[in-house]
């Protein structure tokens, strides 16, 4: 998680103070804790919504938000989330 956050800092657009201030409120949300900390600081550096309602395996599933932004990821929101963690993949051989 902290690598995304230190990575957001370098992607055009993302915030890295939004995306730690996530990661400490949200990361507990989901349901698998080392998946919560990760998920929580892209959202948060996004300014994205995600995990919430819904559909696994053709059943609804009720889940908790992370994140307070759009719900709805734009095709250029996918580019910088691939953009975030290759700067992290990056960051992480260093």
């Amino acid at each position: 998680g902290m690598i995304l956050v230190l990575s957001a800092a370098f992607v055009p657009g993302a915030k890295p103070i939004r995306a730690l201030t996530t990661m400490a409120r949200d990361s507990r949300n989901r349901g698998a804790p080392s998946a919560g900390w990760t998920e929580s600081a892209v959202a948060g550096a996004l300014g994205l919504s995600l995990a919430g309602p819904r559909r696994y395996r053709g059943e609804s599933v009720r889940g908790p938000w992370i994140g307070d932004g759009r719900a709805r990821a734009t095709p250029a929101d996918i580019s910088r989330a691939v953009y975030l963690f290759a700067v992290a993949c990056l960051i992480s051989r260093c």
